[in-house]
């Protein structure tokens, strides 16, 4: 239901902000966050939920980065400037039901899409 898969994402998105605070000074996650800080300031993020394939859309959400987590901005509105981040179902389950792996490794986190949204500027 909307309701679970709203709850799933908050749950991620707890989990990936405390391995982006918890690791914000290493190797894996500086030089990302250096360059969301310079490219992404006050910038909506659209994320859209799926299950199976992309195309099977569950929800979408509006994020934005504050320092060094996300903060979500909007739920719900189907995005007309595209999607920035395609997240499984099935991953967001995997984060939460293993938080302390992915809070201890920021290599883990499903991170490419900001990586590549940090690189084009607004």
């Amino acid at each position: 239901t909307t309701g679970s898969t709203y709850e799933l994402f908050i749950q991620a998105m707890n989990i990936t902000n405390a391995s982006m605070e918890a690791n914000c000074e290493s190797a894996t996650l500086k030089p990302l966050l250096n360059a969301c800080e310079l490219n992404l300031a006050d910038e909506d993020l659209i994320v859209t939920i799926y299950e199976g394939r992309p195309d099977n859309a569950l929800e979408s959400f509006t994020i934005r980065l504050n320092g060094v987590t996300f903060v979500l901005v909007s739920r719900g509105v189907l995005p007309n400037g595209g999607t920035d981040w395609y997240v499984s179902e099935d991953y967001l389950r995997d984060v939460t039901s293993h938080p302390r792996e992915y809070i201890d490794d920021p290599a883990l986190l499903s991170l490419d899409w900001l990586r590549q949204r940090s690189r084009q500027t607004a």
